[in-house]
């Protein structure tokens, strides 16, 4: 073989790798995006799911009793609370006093939900028991500042400087 045949082969073999790695991203691309767009089909699928017996009876159910919870939240008086992260983002907090309270729960959810929403039925249970709750908002979502979540790196720093102010 020359020189130049050598050279063709050679291309062909990089064109027909790019080829196969870029279709492999394109399928998890389509994958990333279907998981996504049909998040509803996949709760459907999961209130059939045995595993979800520790949620209660059925998913359903558990979702009407965090609904409720969350409904019956909205009534309660809060402030809002705010620290400024070290990146300078402004994140902010619902806080639900009580008085003569001496610590705080600091609830903070996941990187994708709501405080609100996973922590309603918490707020009632720990103000009885006279503890002031705080409701995390982390940074890139609802009223918290900043476009991008970081999967710890900055969110651990954001925590510190909530401990810090309650």
């Amino acid at each position: 073989m020359t020189i130049p045949e050598i050279a063709g082969l050679t291309i062909g073999c990089l064109l027909i790798a790019c080829g196969i790695i870029i279709a492999i991203l394109f399928f998890c691309g389509y994958l990333t995006f279907r998981s996504v767009m049909h998040r509803k089909e996949t709760l459907d699928r999961l209130e059939q799911s045995p595993y979800v017996g520790a949620l209660g009876p059925n998913l359903k159910e558990f979702n009407e009793y965090r609904d409720d919870a969350h409904k019956a939240l909205k009534g309660t008086p809060f402030s809002w609370e705010s620290v400024t992260a070290d990146d300078e983002i402004r994140l902010f907090g619902r806080l639900y006093k009580e008085e003569n309270a001496k610590t705080t729960v600091i609830c903070l959810p996941s990187y994708m939900t709501s405080a609100v929403k996973c922590f309603a039925d918490i707020v009632p249970y720990y103000k009885e028991r006279g503890y002031n709750v705080l409701l995390v908002t982390n940074r890139g979502n609802a009223e918290s500042g900043g476009k991008h979540i970081t999967f710890g790196k900055k969110e651990s720093t954001d925590l510190l400087k909530r401990i810090d102010k309650v």
